[in-house]
């Protein structure tokens, strides 16, 4: 006979799973972990954050045998806090992050909030999987596939797909409200921008210069900044994000 498990999928994990899934007895292949059983079911290990087997927490290389109660809790709780016993990192990490190549605009977003965001429109899987590793960054992606590679320990699945709500969501998501420091990071390249010395200005348009704006430029890639005619519509993005996240700070806290 089969052996099977009961999964109960808890808070957000139901973004992964049909109505019918997040309740669900299963059958079990002859060997598996509970790495492998939950991401059968679509749910990247990255977004687990506690797991209890017959009410007992267990780590991905838990063995299932068949008969288990398997709960699945998710990495960031409601409250934002990441539960005892999480599996994974300990801690919620450095805010870095690494972007797969279809989030473009959430890239130049979240420089333009001066978040350390590296993005590569033509980057290979692997190649993004080994970067975050290498300089301990967080991917983030819409391809839950890519979430389910071993190598990935500190990742998320983006769930909004306009990028107005994207940036909202990993703002909130890594509670990056202090972390804003807009117009300090290139659009480009990611790297800092610093101000510009007068031989730097001089490649600026001749109107830029009339005006007497500031500029600044990439220390990495040279990049020559100056509030041109989008500003208005960088500084309404940045504007809110700030205001929502003045909204949450003094959103009155639950009781208990």
């Amino acid at each position: 006979m089969t052996p099977t498990a009961t999964f109960r999928f808890y808070g957000d994990l139901a973004n992964f799973l049909t109505a019918s899934e997040v309740t669900e007895t299963s059958p079990l292949p002859e060997v598996t972990t509970v790495k492998d059983a939950v991401e059968a079911r679509g749910v990247p290990h990255v977004e687990l954050g506690l797991v209890l087997v017959d009410g007992e927490p267990a780590g991905l290389d838990h063995r299932l045998n068949g008969g288990e109660r398997v709960a699945v809790y998710p990495r960031v709780a409601p409250d934002g806090l990441v539960p005892d016993g999480a599996i994974g990192p300990s801690g919620p990490g450095p805010a870095r992050f690494a972007l797969d190549g279809h989030l473009g605009t959430l890239a130049r977003r979240m420089r333009l909030l001066g978040l350390d965001t590296w993005y590569r429109r033509d980057v290979d899987d692997a190649d993004l999987v080994a970067l975050a590793g290498a300089e301990d960054r967080t991917v983030l992606t819409r391809d839950v596939e890519l979430l389910k590679r071993s190598a990935v320990e500190r990742g998320a699945w983006i769930r909004a797909t306009d990028p107005e709500r994207q940036i909202l969501e990993v703002v909130d998501r890594f509670a990056l409200g202090a972390e804003i420091d807009p117009y300090t990071r290139c659009l480009r390249c990611n790297g800092s921008l610093r101000p510009a010395t007068a031989d730097e200005v001089a490649g600026a348009p001749a109107g830029a210069r009339e005006r007497g704006t500031d500029f600044t430029v990439c220390a990495d890639c040279g990049h020559l900044y100056w509030r041109g005619g989008h500003a208005a519509a960088l500084d309404a993005v940045i504007a809110r994000v700030l205001a929502h996240c003045d909204r949450r700070a003094s959103a009155p806290v639950p009781d208990e």
